[in-house]
């Protein structure tokens, strides 16, 4: 059976809805994913670059860039096969940040604060003790870069894949008076939700899906946020939609529910646009 945007609609609203995917009114063939590894130079070493395609062209791009945060990706690995897509993901084992090796001095540096210098500046001084040299940050600016031409032409949202630690980092930290309220247009706090359990977004229609599915979300001031070389920042200067969703390591059930709604949403959209008269 051909998977049409509304068939593929139809069963994933389903599966947000808790029901089989074996009904036998939608007798679909999930996709199977093809898969593609690329290898990047980073400095004296080679970092493994994942690609998972499942069906055509989505529009929607999973990024997973921090190896110890595997509840995040195995939920996204369970929907991909329903919300058709691609998953990129760096293959850096267990490990959040990268090491990079210059002249028998390692460095380390979060590969989500590597899509701009000043970010990556930034980031290197917070997590070594000694200024970095210039070739070091050169070979992670161009990594980052290199990983950015992974994205398509076609992209219309950045789905990132995250998971936090207990109380450290969450909602409140957006709230008036947190650290991170400067980087917040608006706010939406659930106190019955895990202030752990966010949603951040650039894209106020998504903001306000996620906020009537009564998650936490932000949605942020991509005009004030700090740019710190995240994603999120590099997404907003793009003009690209961009969505984290994060919830603390090992909830994945939790996780899957919030990503399910943040795809039935992106799903409808596209159908409604794949519908219109020409």
């Amino acid at each position: 059976m051909r998977l049409t945007p509304s068939l593929l609609l139809s069963l994933f609203s389903l599966l947000v809805q808790g029901q089989s995917s074996t009904s036998p009114f939608y007798p679909i063939i999930p996709y199977s994913p093809t898969s593609n590894l690329v290898s990047i130079r980073l400095a004296e070493r080679t970092i493994p670059v994942r690609e998972d395609r499942y069906g055509a062209s989505t529009g929607w791009v999973f990024v997973h860039l921090h190896g110890l945060e595997q509840s995040s990706l195995e939920a996204a690995q369970e929907i991909l096969p329903y919300s058709g897509g691609q998953l990129i993901q760096i293959e850096n084992g267990e490990k959040r940040n990268l090491t990079v090796q210059h002249r028998k001095r390692k460095w380390s540096i979060d590969p989500n604060r590597i899509f701009e210098r000043s970010g990556i500046k930034m980031n290197l001084s917070e997590l070594n003790r000694h200024q970095a040299p210039e070739p070091v940050i050169n070979e992670i600016e161009a990594f980052g870069k290199q990983l950015l031409r992974l994205l398509p032409d076609s992209i219309r949202c950045i789905v990132a894949l995250h998971n936090n630690f207990d109380e450290g980092f969450g909602i409140r930290e957006y709230l008036p008076g947190g650290k991170r309220s400067n980087d917040a247009r608006r706010v939406f706090a659930n106190p019955e939700e895990d202030p752990d359990d966010i949603v951040l977004t650039t894209d106020s229609l998504i903001y306000e899906h996620m906020a009537e599915a009564c998650f936490n979300v932000i949605w942020q001031d991509s005009a004030r946020v700090k740019k710190d070389g995240s994603l999120s920042v590099y997404a907003a200067q793009q003009q690209l939609r961009y969505v984290n969703i994060e919830t603390e390591h090992g909830k994945k059930e939790h996780y899957r529910r919030m990503l399910q709604h943040l795809m039935l949403y992106l799903m409808r959209e596209k159908e409604a646009i794949f519908s219109k008269p020409e």
